[in-house]
């Protein structure tokens, strides 16, 4: 290999590189709890823009004090159209003690909302929502 070939070469190594070392976060959207909310949640789904009939990854993330994360038994999740009737649409959720995960498919475009109704490993239960803004058409 002669040394124009391996100047070549670098700077396709190192082009390649600089483009698989994107920001992954920008490739990120996320969502909060209102003030009002029982529990502080982050909602953190895996794209900049949510479409319909895409599966999107989600992590959902409790309380913003990681000192003071309330402990998780068990979660479920609603994804609803406030303004209008549609057929259920619940994630399978995956939980560890204070963050769980999922796959979100929206079938409107539209505002949405996901309401997570939580079972604390105390014992306790309540539900928060979150406010999507939203889903475009794909």
């Amino acid at each position: 290999m002669t040394g124009i070939q391996r100047v070549i070469l670098a700077v396709i190594v190192a082009t390649v590189l600089n483009i698989l070392t994107v920001d992954i976060s920008a490739a990120e959207r996320v969502y909060t709890t209102d003030e009002d909310q029982p529990v502080f949640a982050k909602l953190v789904f895996a794209a900049d823009a949510l479409k319909t009939m895409t599966e999107i990854p989600f992590r959902i993330e409790f309380g913003d004090d990681p000192g003071h994360r309330p402990i998780l038994h068990s979660a479920v999740c609603s994804l609803t159209m406030p303004a209008m009737p549609m057929p259920a649409n619940h994630p399978n959720l995956k939980c560890s003690k204070s963050t769980c995960t999922g796959t979100a498919v929206f079938t409107m475009a539209g505002a949405w909302q996901a309401t997570f109704g939580l079972i604390m490993e105390n014992g306790a239960n309540t539900s928060i929502s979150i406010g999507i803004d939203m889903v475009e058409m794909k």
